[in-house]
């Protein structure tokens, strides 16, 4: 087949322009969140989102596939955005979805043993360490590696006060051993 009818390309150019239009839509109306960096919840959703849009767009006319694939698609986002409100107002709604950030470097030393359970490797942190402009390893205060994949970098005068590393798992480790030491 070198070519498509034209009423099937005109189905598929309408269906194309309802999802995208309910997309945009549903989008506008669940606000920022939807659209902030991913971490693995987000992710997921996303992946079912495509594949269900793409159901729509694709649709023939043939069994209500339109409508079918406009409800997939609301019906994930209202999912989302159920489990996000739950999340903000849980801590335990949000812990089972979101891992916690983890702490790689800490005043200058690798943390090696939480590198390894986050299978990260040595030249990840110094290209983020590149791109935060910190050159020497003895400058850096903490590598964080973030919920959503990204390494913070933060430079020891930044870490003088740590406030934003008191929720990082292998933080509380370090601040346990600085009491014992006391």
């Amino acid at each position: 087949m070198w070519f498509l009818a034209p009423a099937y390309l005109a189905r598929v150019f309408f269906s194309a322009l309802a999802a995208y239009t309910v997309m945009v839509i549903i989008l506008r109306l669940t606000g920022k969140r939807s659209l902030a960096k991913w971490n693995m919840f987000d992710f997921i959703i996303t992946i079912a989102l495509g594949t269900t849009l793409s159901t729509a767009v694709m649709s023939t006319g043939e069994n209500n596939e339109l409508r079918k694939g406009l409800f997939g698609f609301v019906l994930l986002v209202l999912i989302q955005y159920i489990i996000t409100w739950l999340s903000v107002r849980f801590d335990w709604v949000s812990s089972l979805l979101k891992s916690k950030p983890t702490l790689v470097v800490y005043n200058g030393e690798w943390r090696e043993e939480k590198m390894k359970q986050e299978r990260l490797t040595k030249s990840e942190v110094l290209a983020a360490m590149r791109a935060n402009g910190t050159p020497n390893l003895a400058d850096v205060g903490a590598v964080v590696l973030e919920t959503n994949g990204t390494l913070s970098v933060l430079n020891k005068w930044e870490t003088e006060t740590v406030d934003s590393l008191q929720n990082v798992h292998g933080y509380e480790d370090i601040v346990d051993s600085d009491e014992e030491s006391a």
